[in-house]
């Protein structure tokens, strides 16, 4: 039983969350009397994330980190559930990072390449998180197919339009977008403010900073040989677990890194 290893990176992440949003949210009210839209949708993605993790408490509850040779079919059966629920908050909350992500660089961007390549994520994101959360939310019919059919004593006929390949493909093209998207705004706010007025050290600390974002791009493609592990996995609920945690860090650490890119005013 793998869940007080979910639920101790759960919380460590949801706790990283909430303090780093809360020191962002006292630096841009208080002290800077200027709460712009990276900072709304910040607080989207915060809302986005707690109900994912709210999601995987609940899913430890029902068995997501035990052998499914210890789990009834119906605790099986509400396992696949939570996991359907978990990956539709999951792509909303890491596209609301992005975007905050975006609008936080878009504050300090001066160039017009700057913006254009910063307008193009955020058109990719976007587009991406729509398709991927249909083809998601609408890969079987009926609905609740996707998680009944891994319980036999259910009898509702139904047809699955993306199968577990389909659904590794879908993901792995996800993090794909994730890691250029991630390594992206990694790496542009060098060329934003190589030309200011900054001493060399304060250039560091924003540079490094914000660079922490491509920890998300890591985790997104760490998370990635876990997901094709559940296809072909035998022990689908217990595979599940790494998905879970790396599906937990990507969100977590992109919100925490997102915020302490604010913080500077604070030090």
């Amino acid at each position: 039983n793998r869940g007080p290893q979910l639920t101790a990176v759960t919380s460590l992440f949801l706790s990283l969350a909430w303090l780093s949003m809360m020191l962002r949210t006292y630096v841009r009210v208080r002290m800077l009397r200027s709460f712009g839209l990276d900072d709304w949708l910040a607080v989207a993605a915060l809302v986005l994330f707690t109900i994912y993790t709210s999601f995987v408490f609940e899913s430890i509850k029902h068995g997501v980190t035990k052998h499914v040779s210890d789990l009834s079919p119906s605790q099986v059966e509400q396992v696949i559930k939570d996991f359907y629920i978990n990956d539709i908050f999951f792509f909303s909350t890491t596209a609301l990072v992005k975007l905050s992500v975006s609008a936080l660089l878009l504050r300090i961007a001066v160039k017009r390449y700057q913006r254009y390549i910063i307008y193009s994520q955020v058109v990719v994101t976007v587009l991406f998180t729509v398709v991927t959360t249909v083809l998601m939310m609408f890969s079987c019919r009926p609905i609740e197919y996707f998680w009944t059919r891994y319980n036999p004593l259910h009898t509702t006929n139904g047809t699955c339009i993306v199968d577990g390949t389909g659904v590794t493909i879908i993901l792995y093209v996800y993090v794909g977008h994730a890691v250029i998207a991630d390594f992206t705004f990694a790496i542009l706010p060098w060329y934003i403010i190589r030309g200011s007025s900054l001493t060399p050290r304060d250039k560091v600390s924003i540079i490094a900073v914000l660079g922490m974002g491509m920890l998300a791009g890591i985790a997104a493609a760490v998370r990635t040989p876990y997901v094709h592990h559940i296809e072909t996995s035998g022990d689908i609920t217990y595979a599940v677990a790494d998905v879970s945690i790396w599906g937990t860090i990507e969100p977590g650490l992109g919100l925490f890194a997102a915020s302490v890119g604010t913080l500077r005013p604070l030090f």
